[in-house]
């Protein structure tokens, strides 16, 4: 016989008895359908398709310490691609475990039912000090995000761009042990003529806003890792 479903109203009060009865009325009537009654394989397959279209996941080591330089990668300006250092465990002369996310399949953010790409990214800073070991509130590390198209071409997302200052106590070195979270929605409008993307990594730069460049400055990069989810977001038909 057919389950008798009550809708819960505005006002009822919930608890065990009032979701496992009329819950378990359905789960009864499932399991009561012989085999004529269900279309072979109806049940074989998702109804509802997954939301995450492709995913990619990259850590670096927590226990590694990388180091950029204001020498070897200043601070290129505002939405500039060219000049940043991927971060690394090699800091700024490169060669280290990159801190990328590689998708487990391509996806063209401009297809029909596809959202965007959604981005976590956590950098740990340590500390921002020149080569005198003085800390000054004008050395500065930027990071932000590139993601990759599928023609091997990276591009710059400029609103991932965060900034942090250095902290300091007098002249002295300070450990700073600061988050630098980023997290964005890449869509098709951010790449151009060509939409197709397979990763998406992390990037850094330095800046001494006072100009003068007498000293090189320094900064620490610790733990890291990077998140990206392609994500369907059309309406079901």
């Amino acid at each position: 016989m057919p389950s008798n479903w009550v809708p819960t109203q505005e006002g009822d009060s919930l608890n065990a008895a009032s979701l496992n009865t009329p819950m378990g009325g359905v789960r009864d009537e499932i399991n009561a359908l012989d085999e004529p009654s269900i279309k072979r394989y109806s049940l074989n397959s998702n109804h509802l398709p997954s939301q995450v279209l492709a995913y990619g996941h990259k850590m670096l080591n927590p226990g590694a310490v990388h180091i950029y330089t204001s020498l070897l990668h200043p601070y290129p300006g505002w939405n500039t691609l060219a000049g940043w250092s991927t971060v690394n465990t090699a800091g700024s002369v490169g060669g280290g475990t990159e801190l990328e996310a590689v998708l487990n399949t391509s996806v063209d953010l401009a297809a029909s039912g596809t959202r965007g790409l959604l981005v976590y990214c956590n950098i740990q800073l340590q500390r921002i000090y020149d080569s005198l070991g003085v800390v000054s509130a004008a050395y500065y590390v930027i990071v932000a995000l590139h993601v990759r198209l599928t023609t091997a071409a990276y591009i710059h997302i400029a609103r991932t761009e965060r900034y942090s200052p250095s902290d300091s106590n007098g002249a002295a070195q300070l450990t700073m042990w600061k988050d630098l979270p980023i997290r964005t929605l890449i869509k098709s409008t951010d790449l151009g003529a060509t939409t197709t993307v397979d990763r998406v990594k992390a990037v850094v730069s330095v800046a001494d806003s006072t100009g003068a460049a007498l000293n090189t400055t320094n900064v620490e990069l610790r733990r890291g890792n990077i998140s990206a989810i392609a994500l369907r977001g059309a309406v079901l038909t």
